[in-house]
């Protein structure tokens, strides 16, 4: 199973992300791994020094996206029956084989899903509870980037029909945290929800939370570091306002990463 149908972080993803995510869907369709080939799969990550961030252990038990039920606060019921209103849409996405079609049927069900978030975040009493669950911050708008089905095949047959929801929500923040009045940049957090739909629970909630404050600082390392770059390459060593390379973790001077920001 291809990871990008759902196990994926809805912004920010990383090449550890990327192996977690491919690790936890195999997983889930083939539980027993009699042939160790999952081991073989991290040991390649492992061997171009590709580490997830947050694991303690390169194992494929700890790269495993973990359950909401270990969450504090866990989704509540509400939330999980909101998600659920769109079991009937599953069963009818299965007949709309025409791409315009398709596109007009999951563009209504991402308005249709928004606008009973944005009730349940303003009205139901579990609503802020449920929207720090989704790594949003309540009272901010937010966008339903995605909402589609998918039916999953195991190698026994066995159909799980599940539904796949990314949440993004934004806000502008300073290129460098020492200048509040120079150059703004987009910071995007939000979630990926992965509910399977016959058993009626979350599967899983694959956060980048708005308010994380270490993420923000490695975007914006990262950001200095382009500004920089293009600074010297138009206008000069250096350029205008420098951003203090002494301010700049390792990690950002890696050039394989920033050839391929499309800049």
């Amino acid at each position: 199973m291809h990871p990008r149908a759902g196990l994926l972080p809805a912004t920010d993803i990383t090449f550890g992300e990327y192996l977690r995510a491919i690790i936890t869907a195999d997983y889930d369709l083939v539980p027993n791994d009699d042939l160790n080939y999952r081991v073989s799969f991290v040991e390649a990550f492992r061997r171009r020094g590709i580490f997830p961030p947050g694991v303690r252990a390169l194992s494929v038990e700890s790269l495993l996206w973990r359950s909401p039920r270990d969450d504090d606060p866990p989704p509540s019921q509400a939330l999980v029956e909101g998600l659920d209103l769109l079991k009937e849409a599953a069963a009818q996405q299965v007949y709309v084989t025409d791409r315009e079609r398709l596109f007009e049927f999951q563009r209504k069900r991402r308005f249709e899903l928004h606008e009973w978030l944005r009730g349940h975040f303003a009205n139901d009493r579990d609503g802020p509870r449920d929207a720090k669950f989704l790594g949003l911050e309540p009272g901010k708008p937010f966008e339903v980037h995605t909402a589609r089905f998918a039916h999953r095949t195991s190698p026994d047959g066995d159909i799980t029909p599940q539904l796949l929801v990314g949440l993004l929500q934004e806000s502008q923040q300073p290129v460098d945290p020492d200048d509040a009045a120079g150059p703004a940049m987009t910071f995007e957090g939000g979630c990926t929800i992965v509910a399977d739909l016959r058993r009626k629970q979350i599967r899983y909630c694959i956060r980048k939370d708005l308010s994380s404050a270490s993420r923000l600082e490695r975007q914006q390392a990262l950001a200095m570091r382009e500004f920089d770059s293009l600074r010297s390459t138009y206008l000069g060593a250096r350029g205008l306002n420098p951003a203090p390379r002494d301010k700049l973790p390792e990690f950002v001077k890696e050039p394989f990463a920033m050839i391929h920001r499309g800049q």
